[in-house]
């Protein structure tokens, strides 16, 4: 069955460069500090919620934020011992939802004490 969450309209550009910058700020985020944020719609987003939101649009995603989110999962999972049995992490396919689900999934794996769940 699909899944409903990935029907969704296309992407625009706005929301395209908002999520390569999260993509980009989860990379380079250090548990240390708090959940990084990036403007959308002029407010600030923290990266986990705007990954969520980005769950729901189906179009394909350019190759280099579906690699560089395939490769940040591998080298979690073979670097972590306590994750070398979670299979949930790496991208699914190669559109917006299956990289952003991915990312989102990290942020909770590696840093749910980073996590500021309240409403951005």
């Amino acid at each position: 069955m699909p899944n409903p969450r990935q029907n969704g309209p296309p992407m625009t550009p706005e929301l395209r460069d908002a999520f390569e910058q999260a993509v980009g700020k989860f990379l380079d985020w250090k548990c240390a500090t708090s959940e990084p944020q990036v403007s959308f719609k002029e407010q600030s987003w923290k990266i986990s919620r705007l990954f969520w939101l980005v769950e729901f649009y189906s179009g394909r995603a350019p190759e280099h934020l579906h690699a560089a989110a395939y490769n940040f999962a591998q080298e979690v999972r073979h670097s972590n011992r306590n994750l070398r049995g979670y299979a949930g992490s790496v991208p699914r396919g190669d559109t917006y939802a299956s990289v952003a689900q991915c990312m989102r999934h990290l942020c909770e794996v590696l840093y749910p004490s980073g996590l500021d769940n309240r409403a951005s």
